[in-house]
C-alpha cells in the first residue's frame, strides 16, 4: 500500500502535492537484469527491520538499488529492484517499518511496494536524514523534522544553524544535530514549531567535525567524526571512545548498547571492533578486504556480521571466518522491475 501522505497546514498545500512515482525507474526489465553480469556496485548504506535475522537486512546502492540476502545463503545478495532515486543516495534509513533515502538536497524518498516515491517536505535546500534511532528525523535547509509515527507524517521540530551533517532523534521532543562548523547541539522542542538548542563540547581537533550520529536510544548514542574519532554522547556530555588504534568509518549500535565499529587500522587494513559499555575493544583485521578502502556499512544480525565498502566489496562473518559476498544482478524472487509509469497521484 502506498504510504499515507503527511498532513500539513493549508499554507503549505502547494508544496505538499501528492506522491509522485519516479518515471525513470525502469530503464531495465527483469529479463535484462537477469542477464546482467555481476558487478561491483558501491554500497552507501544499509537498513534493517525489527527482526534479529540477516534476512531482514537490506543493502542500498547509490541510485537506490536494494539488495537482500539470498534465502539460506547470506553470501549472495540479490537485487530487489532497479533503484529509481534521481539523486545519488547519501542517507538511507528505516523508520516505522518504512524505508527512506535522501541525496545531498531535497526531496526525500520513500519506498513502498518495491518502488521509490518522492516524499516532498515544505522546505528546500540541503538534506540530511537520520539513518537509525527510535524516531525518524530529517533536516531540509535549516528546518528540522521528526517522524514519530508514519501515519501522522513528518512534523516540524524547529530551525537549526549551519550546514547540518547529521541528525538523530530520541523522540519527537529531543533531537541532536551536527554541522560542518564543528558544532554539535541538542535541541528541545518548545512548541509551535520552535526549539531551544544547547551546544555540546566535543573536544575534537580544529577542522574536525561530527559527520554521523548513530544509536539505538539516548542511553546508547554515539558520534563519528570526519577524521574517524568515535564519541559517546550522554545527555549533554560527550566523551571519546576510540583510542587511535583504528580510524572509524561507520558503526552500528544494538538496543542493548552493544555495537560494532568498522574502519581502517593504522597500516591501512580494514577492521572491526566491538563496542560495549561505552568502550571500544581491540580491533581485528578483516582478511581479504582491499587495503585503504572506506567501509560504509557494518551491521550484525543473527550472529552474522556484514561489512560493505564504497567500492562494492561485501564481506560477512559467521562464527570466526570471514568470507566475501557477492552482489548479484539476478533479481530475487518477487523483485519489482516495473515499466516506466506516469506521475502517480493519490
Amino acid at each position: 500500500m502506498t504510504p499515507r501522505y503527511a498532513s500539513w497546514p493549508k499554507k503549505h498545500a502547494s508544496s505538499c502535492s501528492p506522491f509522485v512515482a519516479l518515471a525513470a525507474i525502469a530503464a531495465m526489465s527483469a529479463t535484462a537484469a537477469a542477464n546482467t553480469a555481476t558487478r561491483a556496485t558501491p554500497i552507501v548504506g544499509a537498513v534493517a527491520g525489527p527482526s534479529q535475522t540477516i534476512d531482514d537486512v537490506r543493502l542500498i546502492g547509490p541510485s537506490g538499488e536494494v539488495y537482500q540476502p539470498k534465502p539460506g545463503n547470506p553470501q549472495i545478495w540479490q537485487r530487489q529492484g532497479v533503484g529509481g532515486v534521481a539523486a545519488t543516495v547519501r542517507f538511507a534509513g528505516r523508520h516505522a517499518a518504512t524505508m527512506y533515502a535522501a541525496g545531498s538536497t531535497a526531496p526525500i524518498y520513500v519506498r513502498a511496494n518495491g518502488i521509490w516515491f518522492v516524499h516532498p517536505l515544505p522546505s528546500r535546500g540541503r538534506a540530511t536524514l537520520a539513518t537509525a534511532g527510535p524516531v525518524g528525523a530529517a533536516v531540509v535547509g535549516r528546518q528540522v523534522f521528526t517522524l514519530a509515527k508514519a501515519d501522522r507524517g513528518w512534523r516540524r521540530f524547529g530551525r537549526t544553524k549551519g550546514r547540518v551533517t547529521s541528525v538523530w532523534a530520541a523522540n519527537a521532543k529531543t533531537v541532536y544535530v551536527a554541522n560542518s562548523q564543528g558544532r554539535l547541539r541538542r535541541g528541545r522542542n518548545t512548541g509551535k514549531n520552535a526549539a531551544s538548542w544547547t551546544l555540546l563540547r566535543t573536544r575534537l581537533v580544529r577542522g574536525d567535525f561530527v559527520r554521523a550520529l548513530v544509536g539505538s536510544s539516548r542511553k546508547h548514542l554515539y558520534a563519528l567524526s570526519q577524521q574517524g574519532v568515535l564519541l559517546r554522547i550522554r545527555g549533554t556530555r560527550v566523551s571519546r571512545v576510540s583510542n587511535g588504534s583504528m580510524v572509524v568509518h561507520t558503526a552500528t549500535i544494538a538496543a542493548d548498547g552493544k555495537g560494532i565499529a568498522a574502519g581502517r587500522l593504522t597500516d591501512g587494513r580494514a577492521a572491526i571492533a566491538t563496542i560495549a559499555k561505552g568502550r571500544m575493544e581491540a580491533p581485528e583485521a578483516i582478511p581479504g578486504m582491499a587495503p585503504r578502502t572506506r567501509l560504509t556499512v557494518v551491521i550484525a544480525r543473527g550472529g552474522i556480521v556484514v561489512v560493505a565498502t564504497n567500492g562494492g566489496q561485501v564481506f560477512s562473518r559467521q562464527g570466526a571466518a570471514w568470507t566475501p559476498s557477492t552482489l548479484s544482478a539476478v533479481p530475487s524472487p518477487g523483485a519489482r522491475f516495473p515499466r516506466a509509469v506516469p506521475a502517480r497521484t493519490q
